[in-house]
């Protein structure tokens, strides 16, 4: 069934979420040479796959194993297929109905920093059509929604109560519930209370954390059994502290600043965990954490490619999968870092070992990692860091992000985090898409104010045949869902995946240019329309399974 649906509520704002967004358009200059380059770096910000170690990892010498088999691939009945969104991203209604500002509202109206000036402030309205959304949802076979709840929507900074944003919350997860969709509740997607700042002295913030997650987990938690704490933590120090590309965007003090937010971050986490475990047991649910990650290729086989890969991996992924695995931070990033590198108590590593019930995965892209030509200059995570991670292959296709298209990474990634740190609860794959739009969707957008997102307007529906056709987004998501049956035929214990996007929407910096949503949205009507790639989401979702790619679907470059 196609669809073509055009809301049917009226009121004010929404917005969505893209960790990596500048991942692609700084990707051949140096770190050293251009901090900005940080956002290059970002979708390779996190993680590590390889099913042997390090000292075994593969590279170009070695024969690559295929990422996929031919004929069916099948999932197991318990595996967890969804799509993902972000409160910030999709919600709107932004200055109403006793929400208060978030970093991102103050960030974003900034001048200059954002595509066009765009904020979140309307987005995709879901705040006032969740209802159409949840609807549409169920006729695309969804069974797991990943959607993140505004902080500064239930709770100001002095931690007074919003009556009317837990109600919006509320009716939502009943939505959902009554559609067969599970809830999956982010509870940080970016967008801090303005009063509030990860900078700020760690017992308070942690404190303000604490009193959030208890509020949410004391209103939601009879209907909400999954839940994440922090998303893509990475992103938050490094591009909000470090090069100030997104919010709050700090730059002062860019040398330390980034270590201290992560470290209040990982310990407002194990916090928020200790509150879940202790008061909230009765309730039976489970609790995670989100780590943006990509995969770092040694560029060739030499141990100092080997050594830099290792290196990479424990400044991106292993800079929060550690302490919250392990208790404390990888050895390589103490000994670069010193004294700027926060150091946790008995008592703070005691509570983050072991403070997550599943492993939660953002991945997108690859790179490969080599030694540094010449020693970096200067001080601060990308020089801390004494490597060359971003290298890519040529021939590899690249997103409208401009990020490399890698499937055989997802494989390898997820090996890897299997064998290093072998998450009892398994891992779930929180977010994985592309950014592709078709001509057709492209001319439209050259229409004025294609890309200015309006309220929703009176309510009307309309059901049509139409569909957006999106065949490079929907071949993205076969190969890497053929990776993902890889890693798992390989004994990876994966055990659910979703798409990012739900809906096209508020991209960050990037604003409403880039898409990555499987559903198709005109700002300015605020009307949904299906794209194939969410027909062929629902197809898997309702076989637990898929073809694999054709030979000619096939991603060609150099493989590992």
């Amino acid at each position: 069934m196609a669809l073509s649906i055009t809301p049917s509520s009226r009121i004010a704002d929404p917005a969505w979420h893209a960790p990596h967004w500048q991942h692609g358009r700084l990707r051949a200059v140096p770190v050293q040479q251009d901090p900005a380059l940080a956002v290059a770096a970002v979708a390779a910000v996190t993680a590590a796959a390889c099913r042997r170690r390090w000292s075994r990892l593969p590279c170009a010498a070695e024969p690559a194993e295929p990422a996929i088999k031919s004929g069916f691939l099948a999932f197991p009945d318990s595996f967890v297929f969804g799509v993902a969104t972000s409160a910030y991203q999709i919600e709107g209604a932004s200055d109403s109905y006793g929400r208060k500002p978030s970093i991102w509202d103050d960030f974003a109206h900034r001048p200059g920093t954002t595509s066009n000036g765009a904020t979140g402030d309307v987005a995709c309205d879901h705040y006032h059509l969740f209802k159409e959304d949840v609807d549409l949802m169920s006729k695309v076979n969804i069974k797991a929604y990943r959607f993140s709840i505004s902080w500064s929507r239930i709770l100001d900074g002095s931690g007074r109560i919003n009556e009317e944003g837990i109600q919006f919350y509320s009716d939502l997860i009943d939505s959902l519930l009554a559609a067969g969709i599970e809830p999956w509740v982010t509870l940080y997607h970016w967008d801090l209370p303005a009063a509030l700042d990860w900078l700020g002295p760690k017992d308070s913030i942690t404190s303000a954390f604490s009193t959030y997650a208890r509020t949410c987990f004391n209103s939601f938690g009879d209907r909400v059994k999954r839940w994440i704490t922090l998303n893509e933590p990475w992103c938050s120090a490094v591009l909000g502290y470090n090069t100030g590309d997104h919010a709050p965007g700090h730059t002062d003090s860019a040398d330390s600043a980034p270590y201290i937010a992560g470290h209040h971050m990982l310990l407002a986490h194990a916090e928020a965990v200790r509150v879940f475990r202790e008061d909230f047991a009765h309730q039976k649910g489970q609790i995670g954490i989100s780590l943006n990650a990509d995969w770092r290729q040694p560029m060739d086989g030499t141990s100092e490619a080997r050594h830099a890969a290792r290196r990479a991996m424990d400044f991106s992924l292993g800079w929060f999968a550690q302490p919250v695995f392990e208790g404390d931070y990888p050895e390589c990033m103490k000994k670069a870092c010193g004294e700027r590198l926060p150091a946790f108590t008995p008592g703070e590593s005691a509570l983050l070992r072991g403070s997550a019930d599943f492993f939660g995965l953002n991945c997108y892209s690859a790179n490969f990692a080599k030694a540094a030509q010449q020693p970096p200059e200067g001080s601060g995570y990308w020089n801390d860091i004494g490597v060359e991670w971003w290298h890519t292959d040529p021939d590899w296709e690249r997103s409208d992000m401009g990020w490399p298209i890698v499937p055989w990474s997802l494989r390898e990634i997820l090996l890897y985090i299997q064998k290093r740190y072998r998450p009892t609860g398994g891992i779930f794959i929180t977010e994985n898409g592309c950014a592709c739009e078709s001509d057709e969707s492209a001319d439209l957008d050259c229409r004025p104010d294609a890309l200015t997102p309006m309220e929703a307007g009176d309510a009307w529906r309309q059901e049509t045949d139409f569909v957006f056709e999106d065949p490079e987004r929907v071949r993205f998501f076969r190969a890497h869902l053929s990776a993902v049956h890889a890693a798992i035929s390989h004994g990876a214990d994966v055990r659910g995946y979703f798409a990012w996007s739900f809906l096209d929407n508020f991209e960050w910096a990037e604003g409403y240019t880039k898409r990555f949503g499987i559903v198709r949205v005109d700002f300015p009507t605020q009307e949904r329309t299906l794209k194939s790639s969410a027909r062929f989401l629902a197809e898997v979702f309702k076989a637990s399974g898929l073809e694999a790619p054709s030979k000619e679907e096939q991603y060609g470059g150099r493989t590992f």
